[in-house]
């Protein structure tokens, strides 16, 4: 996972010149995925061949998953762009925006992968 995320940043930070900004957020990110996994996992356990999605584990599940790691990557997106802490409060406005906009793009992509499925 360490390396898909590494893969991921990477391609964003070559396509937005951000030397490494990305790559380390990512990075961060799946290292983070399996301590919050473990932090919420279902009472039942996770099946290994589900992804972590609201068609498998509810909405509430995954309202918990997405917005831990979408507000923690962020936190470090933004705090490692900026690379101080004066103008903390207006980096920390920028983080909530950007995280509130991230996650209503993931569940607008989760309804429409939900319903694709609904029709086969």
């Amino acid at each position: 996972m360490l390396v898909l995320g590494f893969l991921l940043g990477f391609a964003i930070d070559s396509f937005t010149n951000t030397l490494g900004m990305h790559s380390s957020a990512c990075v961060f990110m799946a290292f983070l995925r399996p301590f919050v996994l473990k932090m919420i996992s279902p009472r039942d356990g996770y099946e290994s061949e589900t992804l972590p999605m609201v068609k498998f584990y509810g909405l509430g599940w995954f309202l918990r998953y997405a917005v831990i790691l979408v507000f923690t990557h962020h936190l470090f997106l933004f705090y490692a762009e900026v690379f101080r802490f004066s103008d903390f409060f207006l980096t920390f406005f920028r983080v909530i925006l950007s995280s509130i906009f991230s996650l209503l793009i993931i569940f607008i992509s989760q309804y429409f992968y939900r319903s694709s499925t609904r029709r086969k």
